[in-house]
């Protein structure tokens, strides 16, 4: 019996098997089952129980009880953190990180903070995740070659379809049972909101409510609860005592809207509820379901008249078990349920309540035409104060508005008529002499003030289900959870200069739109990939990966179909570069030069992605100096199925922490980005955000691989020190200048120039030292960069105004303290650019330092070294073509 639930992990199945099947002793308790559920998933079981018992036909049989191997996760535990932003994919995934588990079909369900207020286990995360998120988990693994090679959790809108059947309950249908349960019933409730300053909870004792006045029940002032008369007398306690609950809304800090949300809350408990179980049998006979396609999530309307006042509900396929070899023993259990109606004869008796608590005051009030007269006067008004500029719009004009308003509803008779199209109020007994009109339908109200030429009312202001349309709303403040629209305008003829302010939760202005400009405190500019929904910010920011869209990646022979290349992999650069592990070598694709135009995402080569045994693409980066170790760092890159993509998989970014001395030792985030063989050349953004690590990072991890095996493409990675991506800059200019694309000058006639040493060079301790260079290399136009014979060869001349590339490369002496520091200097006091790097603990250090920069003929360069090792004077390491090396080239 395969049992599933629709909320939490809890997912069980129990089967036999006969105990002299000859493999029935590899079915031991921790061992694993996997089952293949109707919609084609495999669900793996964890072995808790094996029993050995007789069966009732007497043969002997092994019982085996398993549960949902995701239970592992309560293993596993989430420190506490605030992630500010985040996408469901990613709060999964930051839940997820260091588990055998990964995020797996994510629906979009927008972006929300999640706090994490203790330590708590991965499963307790993941449902906190779904229920803030509003979505619904679900799991499933992947099994590929004789072991299981992914483990995936859902999260999705929603589970199941509103199939539009119903079924009525019946006492006399067999296999339906119906379980009344007053648990959770109270007569009244006690509320309590916000806490002042001085630690005291907001109640609503102050309010007073009467009936007589169309309050719906009576509540004396200094009384801090509330309760329903009719609920008292049906379930209250001996001696006319309430039964009490507590309504509690940390946030609410109004006394009256505290009174009317725990009104509300009592009204959904002042009755029992009821649970359905239905074999699913029978709910296919009545409700006229097909047996196979009942799924969990599945939603019904369930019509009881069994019960006063009869309940229509819709009710959801809560929990289902179903027997892969009896069929007949399947069962569903219905609940989540939803009023679908209220009783019309009630409806109709607290609307004429309401109109006879009203008569009394017809005959004290104006005449309908005088309160119109003065409502249209008030409105004129308003127009006219609007139209002075004033933003917001008065208080004074929009409150003669209002109360005009509520003069004419006050003081209006009202006449109310029942029929098939459903109940009518107008403002005249004969409805024909009627100048006004509200009609109560199902579902729906409708409200008119004018008739057409026909006589016929015109319905211009409608309240359904699904919202509410009129032609004109005048408001002052309006509070509102969701704003939707096709056109928004603020401000123009009339109505002065239009104002947006954005403000965050205490008040502070984020942003503002006016007729200045957009401006933005402590914020982002966002924007948001249409496919992926990836957030990306306009920021100031340097990409901290090298080569981030694999243009420089050597290529090898010829290409394939497919315009991909393999990669001459004797000319990569160390892992501060591009490399890569596994069993094959890798491969780019590759349009330089091809006459196939663009296919990459950023100019022209991308890297081809394999499973991680076969091609696993690599890069180490430093950390940036200025948010260190605390972050936060956020890592991203755009993936894509091509020609050569035939499989199904995931693509996966993968960011590990690793240690001075080259470790990698820890996992510390990742992202998962779906790929479809069938969406060639649809380009997917992912990333992930880290922050906080371990304290012997020294470096970040780059891994990209892709599960299953598949061939897939990567371009534009990146690694910047904010919250979330940055917009890409392919920075395509280089990359055309450095590949010698036509319209750029040709390279062997731009100026460059390589100097190198003949020997090792000596660096004291904790002393900036100016490398002195004795050797220039040849194939290398020099252009009056540097003479071996100039005074001073320490320094490095510019020859002609331009954008150059200038690169050095050098191998530090071995020793295991302290830091190695390279900058490069123009004109004797700019430093343009400057990196420190831990020593290796026990080999040489190797250190490189690449910027581009505009320069002016004249301008001069050297190269400054400096360490700090406790071993006193350290040597720069003679290595023929890497050490050390100066490397300056015009790019144009």
């Amino acid at each position: 019996m395969h049992t599933e639930r629709l909320e939490g992990a809890a997912i069980s199945y129990e089967f036999a098997v006969p105990a002299d099947h000859p493999d029935a002793a590899t079915i031991a308790p921790e061992g694993y089952v996997i089952i293949r559920d109707l919609d084609g998933n495999l669900q793996q079981f964890r072995i808790k129980t094996v029993e050995t018992g007789l069966s009732s036909q007497g043969e002997r049989v092994r019982r085996v009880t398993a549960e949902n191997a995701a239970l592992e996760l309560n293993g596993e535990y989430v420190r506490p953190a605030t992630w500010t932003g985040v996408t469901a994919a990613q709060a999964l995934a930051n839940a997820l990180t260091g588990t055998r588990w990964a995020p797996g079909q994510v629906e979009w369900l927008g972006s929300r903070t999640i706090t994490i207020d203790g330590y708590k286990t991965v499963t307790e995360v993941l449902l906190q995740i779904a229920s803030e998120f509003g979505g619904e988990l679900r799991w499933r693994v992947e099994w590929r070659d004789g072991r299981i090679v992914a483990r995936y959790v859902d999260l999705l809108q929603r589970r199941g379809r509103r199939t539009g059947k119903r079924f009525e309950y019946a006492k006399d249908i067999e296999g339906l049972k119906r379980i009344e349960d007053t648990t959770e019933l109270v007569t009244a409730m006690i509320g309590v909101g916000q806490t002042d300053e001085n630690g005291n909870r907001l109640t609503f004792a102050d309010v007073t409510w009467s009936r007589a006045k169309g309050d719906p029940a009576d509540k004396p002032a200094g009384q801090d609860w509330v309760g329903d008369l009719d609920a008292l007398q049906r379930w209250g306690l001996p001696g006319g005592r309430h039964i009490f609950g507590l309504y509690d809304d940390p946030d609410e800090a109004d006394p009256q809207r505290l009174l009317q949300k725990t009104w509300d809350a009592l009204q959904a408990r002042i009755n029992s509820r009821y649970t359905y179980e239905i074999d699913v049998a029978v709910l296919e006979r009545v409700a006229g379901l097909e047996h196979e396609a009942v799924r969990l999530g599945d939603t019904i309307t369930v019509h009881d008249y069994t019960v006063d006042p009869p309940l229509i509900l819709e009710a959801r396929v809560v929990e289902i078990q179903r027997s892969y070899v009896d069929p007949s023993r399947d069962k569903v259990t219905l609940g989540h349920y939803q009023p679908v109606i209220t009783s019309l004869p009630q409806a109709v008796a607290d609307l004429q309540r309401r109109l006879n608590q009203r008569q009394g005051m017809w005959d004290s009030k104006e005449t309908p035409s005088g309160a119109q007269a003065k409502a249209e006067a008030a409105k004129q008004q308003a127009i006219q104060a609007v139209a002075s500029g004033s933003v917001p719009l008065p208080t004074s004009a929009l409150q003669g508005a209002i109360d005009a308003a509520r003069n004419a509803i006050e003081s209006t008779a009202s006449h109310v008529t029942i029929d098939e199209d459903g109940i009518t109020v107008y403002d005249h007994p004969d409805p024909a002499q009627a100048t006004r009109a509200l009609r109560l339908a199902a579902g729906a109200f409708a409200i008119a003030n004018s008739r057409d030429s026909n006589g016929n009312w015109e319905w211009r202001t409608f309240g359904t289900g699904d919202g509410f349309v009129a032609d004109l709303i005048a408001a002052g403040t309006m509070l509102f959870d969701r704003l939707r629209g096709g056109t928004a305008e603020l401000g123009g003829p009339g109505n002065g200069n239009g104002l947006l302010i954005v403000r965050d939760a205490s008040g502070q202005e984020r942003a503002r739109l006016d007729n200045e400009g957009v401006s933005v405190t402590e914020g982002h500019f966002l924007l948001h990939d249409a496919i992926t929904q990836v957030p990306s910010s306009i920021a100031h920011a340097t990409n901290l990966v090298r080569d981030h869209s694999f243009e420089t990646i050597p290529r090898l022979g010829t290409p394939d179909s497919h315009h991909t290349y393999q990669v001459d992999t004797s000319l990569m650069g160390d892992q501060f570069w591009w490399w890569f592990s596994g069993a094959e070598a890798p491969r780019v694709l590759s349009t330089y030069g091809a006459g196939a135009g663009q296919l990459a995402r950023f100019d022209f080569q991308a890297a081809v992605l394999r499973y991680w045994d076969r091609t696993m693409w690599r890069q180490r980066v430093p950390l940036d100096q200025t948010v260190g170790l605390a972050g936060p760092y956020t890592f991203s890159a755009w993936f894509a199925a091509f020609s050569a993509t035939t499989v199904d998989t995931t693509a996966y970014g993968e960011l590990r922490a690793v240690n001075a001395s080259g470790s990698s030792f820890q996992t510390v985030g990742f992202f998962t980005v779906p790929i479809k063989a069938s969406e060639k050349w649809v380009w997917k953004r992912g990333y992930v955000t880290v922050r906080d690590l371990p304290a012997n990072t020294a470096y970040l991890e780059i891994r990209l691989y892709c599960v299953p095996d598949s061939m897939i493409l990567c371009d534009g990675v990146q690694i910047v020190p904010l919250d979330r991506p940055a917009v890409y800059d392919p920075e395509s200019a280089l990359w055309r200048a450095i590949r010698e694309l036509p319209g750029y000058r040709r390279a062997e006639q731009l100026p460059r120039v390589r100097l190198t040493r003949t020997s090792n060079f000596a660096v004291p301790q904790s002393t900036p030292t100016a490398i002195s260079w004795q050797a220039r290399r040849s194939g290398y136009t020099t252009a009056n960069f540097w003479d071996p014979n100039q005074p001073d060869r320490t320094i490095v001349t510019i020859p002609e105004s331009g954008l150059y590339i200038v690169s050095v490369n050098v191998r530090w002496q071995s020793s295991g303290s302290g830091y190695r520091g390279i900058t490069i200097q123009k004109n004797g006091s700019i430093n343009i650019v400057k990196e420190q790097l831990p020593a290796a603990a026990v080999q040489d250090t190797y250190q490189e330092v690449t910027t581009p920069h505009l320069f002016n003929a004249g301008d001069t360069i050297r190269v400054i070294v400096v360490h700090n090792s406790n071993d006193g004077t350290l040597s720069i390491i003679k290595e023929d073509e890497v050490s050390p090396e100066l490397t300056i080239a015009r790019i144009f």
